[in-house]
């Protein structure tokens, strides 16, 4: 018979049948809270914009489609050069917005993102 030593800080290792136990009561409180809270939420897709862009010094108006988009309340580009005046839920799956894009707006992509 041998006793194992183990520096004064240091705890036994549980056994496995506790180890096990601790796991699955874990895993339990964690599908109590995810069924609790309704996890499922559903993530706004753009699909595509029309038209596929717009001029300088003009006012347009834009369609995104895509999927999950019926709780967009915003849209903003992320430059601040492309001002947002309007935006509409046409369905859950397409929102449409009002642009007005400066005369000395940089020409090029520019990145929008939804709220």
């Amino acid at each position: 018979m041998t006793l194992p030593i183990a520096p004064p800080t240091a705890r036994p290792a549980p056994s496995a049948p506790r180890v096990a136990r601790i796991v699955a009561i874990g895993l339990m409180g964690l599908t109590a809270i995810v069924a609790g809270t309704g996890v499922a939420v559903a993530v706004p897709t753009i699909d595509r914009v029309a038209p596929g862009g717009g001029r300088q010094g003009s006012e347009t108006e834009i369609v995104l489609s895509g999927r999950s988009l019926g709780d967009v309340r915003e849209l903003f580009f992320e430059s601040g050069a492309i001002r947002v005046t309007e935006v509409a839920n046409l369905d859950g799956n397409r929102v449409r917005a009002r642009l007005v894009i400066p005369s000395d707006c940089p020409l090029g992509n520019h990145r929008l993102r939804l709220r």
